[in-house]
């Protein structure tokens, strides 16, 4: 959501193993927040629309007796 530095201060021949190693990228625009918003926004965003970010984050993620039917 462009919130980060990450372009300007990692080297380009690092980039791809950086974002390998440390998370998955997440694309968030079904929540319709904007680029500017803070981190309750985005909490209450994801709690209103918590089976479209189960389906967006995947499926692996919702092994609990508590996780909603995706399919």
């Amino acid at each position: 959501m462009g919130q980060t530095n990450f372009d300007k201060t990692v080297a380009e021949k690092y980039k791809q193993q950086a974002q390998l190693s440390v998370r998955d990228e997440y694309i968030f625009e079904f929540l319709d927040l904007g680029d500017e918003h803070q981190e309750k926004e985005l909490e209450a965003a994801i709690m209103k629309n918590m089976k479209v970010f189960l389906m967006e984050i995947g499926g692996d993620f919702t092994r609990s007796p508590l996780a909603l039917k995706l399919k």
